[in-house]
């Protein structure tokens, strides 16, 4: 008899899935910049910032996250429902992309890449929610810029993750 695991953790399936599909100029783009951006954020602003400033920024990106995962969830709706000609044809177009020794579709493609986007912004949200709870604990004090650099990493992977759904969406949308 095969035991169940003792916690859910079947969310890491997309997200494994995500990294595996990747192309390297994609993985490049969404977080070697975000990485770079954050690194340079991280060096120049935050070692000097107060943390009551980055609080008020974490208030900011959960404000922008909603509004971004409301954005994701309408799109991976309209992928989930449509059924006009260009949805049905991505459905059956096969990329060069290879997930489990199969070719993958566009569809799914598309999909992965929404639902780890989605994913990532429910990650950074708690993050966020965390962050803002113990910010005024003396103990986080001294950890708030590094916590806070990781949260900077998450949020430029979204916007550029977002970049790259949105254009996909595009040309479906648009042929």
């Amino acid at each position: 008899m095969i035991s169940q695991p003792k916690m859910y953790c079947e969310y890491v399936h997309p997200i494994k899935d995500y990294f595996i599909i990747s192309q390297r100029n994609e993985l490049t783009f969404e977080w070697g910049i975000s990485f770079f951006l954050s690194f340079v954020l991280y060096f120049f602003v935050y070692e000097n910032i107060k943390v009551s400033e980055l609080k008020d920024i974490a208030s900011l990106i959960v404000n922008c996250l909603a509004i971004l995962i409301g954005f994701s969830i309408t799109c991976l709706t309209i992928l989930a429902s449509a059924s006009e000609k260009n949805i049905t044809d991505l459905k059956i177009s096969m990329t060069e992309r290879v997930l489990d020794n199969k070719k993958i579709s566009l569809y799914r493609l598309l999909v992965i890449n929404f639902i780890f986007l989605l994913l990532l912004e429910l990650f950074n949200l708690l993050f966020n929610f965390i962050f803002i709870s113990v910010s005024s604990l003396d103990s986080f004090k001294d950890y708030a810029a590094i916590f806070y650099g990781f949260i900077t990493v998450f949020t430029f992977s979204i916007f550029l993750l977002n970049i790259r759904n949105i254009t996909n969406f595009y040309f479906i949308l648009s042929r």
